[in-house]
């Protein structure tokens, strides 16, 4: 599940428990990982036109989670949940016609459902409104909606109503001079707050700036400088992330123990989270693992 989609979940814990009771067991039964249960309660509430019920099935449907996931269905769902008013359901449609998953790819039609959500101070809504100004959207040949200014102001206001990955956002803008002057000191406060509530990411980006040059962690054969405080702070928040299971944080925890990094060097150890990381799809983690492989002694 996304960390976005998580912090949906913990919002809505805090008002079911005026929602039915079957629906709140239900409810838990997911955060336990007991799909088949959560599954069953869902669909009961649904039927009966819960809809917390509904938005809670086209989440199952979107991440797989006790049933094969299902893009079309998980769409079906969030659309009557949205239509009935459902906040993270025309936040999660949104995201759906934007990554054109369950229905035509249509930005327009997403933009129209983040600001629904949005215009009643759904943070995660204005978050992803917020992403859109600072990137963009590609019409064609052409990339509209760029503002720079206006990506603040959303994000600013996403933070302010708590949305972790707003902080961590406006920590890269602020590392990288995006519409605002460079400030690295203003970027690591941002990531210490989104990590503080559980942002994986956010640790990730901490570890960068404690352990790298200012373009973050990179992978070299250089040693390590012991004498580096700095990096104690970046070896802790990368092992964070990495437990968690990020994988660029799992190829980072890889290149510290290769390298030794407040650490004992261990080749085998390196391996380790180097595969965890290639298991999911890693690129780098791949590839490094291909060279330490080759460059090993033969018998």
């Amino acid at each position: 599940m996304t960390m976005q989609k998580l912090l949906l979940l913990a919002a809505l814990m805090l008002v079911l428990g005026s929602c039915a009771h079957t629906t709140f067991q239900s409810v838990r039964a997911f955060e336990r990982g007991d799909y088949s249960s959560a599954l069953r309660g869902f669909e009961e509430r649904a039927a009966l036109g819960d809809v917390d019920a509904q938005f809670f099935l086209g989440l199952m449907y979107d991440e797989g989670k006790g049933v094969e996931a299902n893009a079309v269905e998980a769409v079906r769902y969030y659309e009557i949940a949205a239509r009935r008013g459902h906040l993270a359901a025309s936040n999660n449609l949104g995201l759906c016609y934007f990554s054109g998953r369950g229905v035509p790819k249509d930005t327009r039609r997403a933009i129209e459902l983040y600001q629904e959500a949005a215009a009643s101070s759904f943070a995660p809504a204005i978050t992803n409104l917020g992403v859109l100004r600072l990137f963009g959207y590609r019409n064609g040949d052409t990339v509209e909606g760029q503002n720079l200014a206006d990506a603040r102001r959303l994000l600013e206001r996403a933070s302010e109503l708590g949305d972790t990955k707003a902080l961590r956002i406006l920590g890269f803008l602020h590392r990288q001079g995006l519409g605002v002057p460079k400030d690295e000191r203003l970027s690591r406060t941002y990531y210490e707050r989104a990590a503080t509530a559980g942002d994986l990411t956010a640790h990730y980006y901490l570890a960068t700036l404690y352990l790298g040059p200012n373009e973050g962690f990179v992978d070299t054969d250089a040693p390590a400088d012991p004498s580096n405080e700095n990096h104690a702070r970046g070896v802790e928040h990368m092992r964070i992330a990495a437990e968690g299971g990020l994988a660029p944080a799992q190829f980072g925890m890889g290149l510290v123990y290769l390298r030794g990094i407040k650490v004992d060097a261990d080749a085998g150890e390196a391996r380790a989270w180097m595969q965890r990381a290639a298991e999911q799809g890693l690129r780098a983690a791949k590839d490094k693992l291909a060279v330490m492989t080759a460059a090993a002694p033969t018998r």
